[in-house]
């Protein structure tokens, strides 16, 4: 090998490092507790865990982590969240599992979201507004609540998407 050549690996070591970070610290960036009032001035919070879970609350709707009990039977249900930066929006899924309680089968339920960052402590996040538009994706065996948005309208506040700030 000749020795001119060396001089090439402290520089690609350095951008694997670089590369391989940008995700965790994209993870970083958005954990932690975001607030929003939609277009009817109701509150909306996100709050993002390091271990993977999360709680959304639009008005007064919970969608916790842990267990809940409903007025029929105790529900174990679980919500986390993941991002994959290789889309622009970024995809954002919160993911809702638990135990089915008549088959006690492991049910994950994704509602496929997408954000982007406006400023250091600023976000906005869209949904899907029809959240009772369920689809089973037989190629990923995983069921999605309604179909990922494309991408922001332009007036930037709307029923399915909000401006969040950091707490």
């Amino acid at each position: 090998m000749d020795i001119r050549q060396w001089g090439f690996f402290p520089s690609i070591s350095l951008m694997i490092i670089l590369l391989s970070s940008c995700n965790d610290s994209l993870d970083e960036k958005l954990i932690g507790e975001w607030t929003g009032t939609d277009t009817n001035g109701e509150m909306g919070s996100f709050l993002f865990n390091e271990d993977g879970t999360c709680m959304w609350i639009m008005g007064n709707e919970v969608f916790p982590y842990g267990s809940s009990t409903t007025e029929d039977d105790h529900v174990d249900l679980n919500l986390t969240w993941e991002i994959d930066d290789t889309h622009d929006p970024i995809h954002l899924d919160c993911i809702f599992s638990g135990k089915d309680p008549e088959s006690g089968k492991l049910v994950k339920l994704y509602l496929p979201l997408i954000f982007r960052f406006i400023g250091e402590n600023k976000i906005q996040i869209r949904w899907v507004e029809d959240l009772s538009d369920v689809n089973f994706d037989q190629t990923t065996s995983q069921t999605y609540i309604g179909k990922r948005p494309i991408g922001f309208s332009k007036s930037g506040v709307d029923n399915d998407q909000m401006i969040f700030t950091r707490q």
